[in-house]
Parts: C-alpha cells; sequence; structure tokens
C-alpha cells in the first residue's frame, strides 16, 4: 500500500512478511525478508539494529527485524526458516522478473542483490544470467554464512558472493560498476532513501538496470470469517499499514533514474500445503509477540483464540486444514536505469 512517507507501517509499527525479503529486507513474521529471502517481521529487530519502535521514521516494529541486520536476541534459524516459506509460499514472481532483468541485460557480468537475506533473490538472479557473478549483500553475518554455504551446494560457490554491506553507513562502497542491482523489500529500510538511491545510481555503469520491489499488501494467514470471535478480521486488523511504503518513482528520477516501467505483482500460494505450513509459522509468532501486537485487554483473548487455531491444525481441524488454504499478497515492482 503506497503512500507518501515512510511514517509507521503498522498497528504496532511494524512491517510485513517480503521478498528479499527485506539487509536488508522482505517479510517474514521473524524478520520481514520476504518471499524472496528478505523482510521485516513480528519479533525480532529492525535489521538497522534499533529495536523497538524503530528509527528514521520507519516505525519498524516491537520486537521487529528488518533484515538490515539481525541484533542480538533474534533466532537466526527460525529466521532463515520463516524466509524460505516466505519464498517457497510467495515467490513466484522471482524467475519472471530476473529473467526479464537477463533479456534487457544480455551481457550482464557483475550483480548486486541489495539486502540479500536467505538468498532467494541472489539465486534467481544467478539462474537467469549464468555468465554473471552475483554480489549478495546483507549486513547480517548468519544470512551471508546460509548464502555461502547454499551456493556451495548448488555448485554456485564461484559466482555468488556473499558480501557484508551497511546501507546506511556506505561500508564498504557498494560493488561497482555493476550491470543490475536488486533491491526487494529493502528500501524503505534506509535511514535515507535517497541516498543509498544516489550511492546505486553511482554504483551502476551507465545503461545500467535497477529492480525495486516492495510488498503492497500483508498475506492473510486465515480465510476470511474464520477462526474464533472472527479471528481473522481482528488478524487483518492488526495489519492494516503494516507493507505501506513511498511511491519510489519520484525518487527514482530525483536519483537520476530513468524509470522504465511500475507495475504491479499479485502473488499467488502455488499449494495448500505450503500456504499451511506458512500460516501455521506466521501465527505461531504472533502468538509469540503478541504482548507488542495488542493492548492488555485484547492480548490475552488473542493469545488464547491463536492457541485454539494453532491446536487445531495440528489435529487437522479448523481454518488451518481448509483443503483449499491459498495465500495472495500485492507488491509493486519499479524497474530503472541510469542513463
Amino acid at each position: 500500500m503506497p503512500h507518501d512517507g515512510h511514517g509507521d507501517h503498522s498497528a504496532d509499527g511494524e512491517h510485513g512478511p517480503d521478498g528479499d525479503r527485506s539487509a536488508d529486507g522482505d517479510h517474514s513474521a521473524d524478520g520481514e525478508h520476504g518471499p524472496d529471502g528478505h523482510g521485516h517481521a513480528v519479533g525480532g529487530h529492525d535489521g538497522h539494529g534499533h529495536s523497538g519502535a524503530g528509527h528514521g521514521g520507519h516505525g519498524h516494529a516491537v520486537g521487529g527485524n528488518t533484515g538490515h541486520a539481525h541484533a542480538a536476541g533474534a533466532a537466526p534459524d527460525a529466521l532463515a526458516e520463516m524466509l524460505d516459506l516466505d519464498a517457497a509460499a510467495m515467490g513466484g514472481y522471482l524467475e519472471s522478473v530476473a529473467a526479464n532483468l537477463a533479456r534487457l541485460a544480455p551481457d550482464a557480468r557483475t550483480v548486486v542483490d541489495l539486502g540479500a537475506g536467505t538468498g532467494a533473490g541472489t539465486f534467481a538472479l544467478a539462474e537467469a544470467m549464468p555468465e554473471a557473478t552475483v554480489h549478495a549483500v546483507d549486513v547480517d553475518p548468519a544470512m551471508l554464512a546460509t548464502v555461502a554455504q547454499r551456493a556451495t551446494e548448488r555448485g554456485l560457490g564461484a559466482r555468488v558472493v556473499a558480501q557484508r554491506g551497511d546501507f546506511d553507513a556506505d561500508e564498504p562502497p557498494l560493488p561497482a560498476p555493476a550491470d543490475v542491482m536488486w533491491s526487494s523489500g529493502t528500501l524503505h529500510h534506509a535511514a535515507d532513501p535517497a541516498a543509498l538511491l544516489a550511492r546505486v545510481h553511482a554504483a551502476l555503469r551507465p545503461g545500467g538496470l535497477l529492480a525495486v520491489l516492495e510488498m503492497d499488501d500483508l498475506p492473510q494467514p486465515l480465510p476470511a470469517g474464520t477462526g474464533p470471535d472472527g479471528l481473522s478480521e481482528r488478524l487483518a486488523a492488526l495489519s492494516v499499514g503494516w507493507s505501506s511504503h513511498p511511491d519510489w518513482a519520484p525518487t527514482l528520477r530525483g536519483a537520476g533514474f530513468e524509470l522504465l516501467e511500475q507495475r504491479s505483482i499479485l502473488d499467488t500460494s502455488p499449494s495448500p500445503e505450503l500456504a499451511r505450513a506458512w500460516a501455521t509459522a506466521w501465527l505461531t509468532r504472533l502468538r509469540r509477540h503478541a504482548s507488542a501486537l495488542a493492548e492488555p485487554a485484547e492480548r490475552d483473548r488473542l493469545v488464547a483464540d491463536l492457541d485454539a487455531v494453532l491446536a487445531d491444525g495440528a489435529a487437522g481441524r479448523g481454518p488451518l486444514a481448509v483443503a483449499d488454504l491459498e495465500l495472495t499478497s500485492g507488491r509493486t515492482l519499479w524497474l530503472a536505469r541510469r542513463p
């Protein structure tokens, strides 16, 4: 849901679950790395290392983690699992967007994934551009270790470089000159997005491409009208504004980019089994952080209702056991070129 500032992104100041996911970012219940392995979350820290209410007007959630810098106290294994579920359940767009970039930049040799998370975007880019070296940049050493290990397992160790980078501090400088840069669920976490885009512009070669993706709508884990005492609607109300972000078109133009395309993408989970796994993981994390999500008068009821739905799901009944369970979410793509 675009808006004209950074503001407070949710009822509790959190961003949603996305893609590349957000080092930095997309969306997940444990650290909004999104479907492509980045993300935000209920229950971590805000990626820049700022916990609680966030910083810079972004309003990163209580306990959330944007994937910029997975702070002490987070659960790396649980976060990585959530990001992988995000990618499996809502990352169908990755292949087509990466393929389009490969078509537009057939001679690409240096590609940069800004905020790689667990690497779903990184590997989509590496597969689409088999002659390119893909730099997976993230501030979290655990995420970088995961990307490096998976690159080796996939036989891509020579072409995928896991590289630490703090976008706000510009340390170290971005790989340059780059042919293609990818930012999924990352840009709205930057303390100064315009400054980051200026650095991206400088790092791209003339004619180089930048793909920016942001999640617009948080997937709802329960079918409408299900759960005790209207739980599905109560959860939807908690998520209002959670994935809001600016329209990046003016900022891209202000940084010197030529905007080639701006369009909406609809993600749909490929199977009820994946939807169920994602919804169960997401509800489990919501339950863990209920104290940060609800007022005291609502908290106990929310916990009891989440416990009931999760127990029913484990027993093969209730809303999580719906045969045709499906997740849907939307995102916006901005495709830009350095003239």
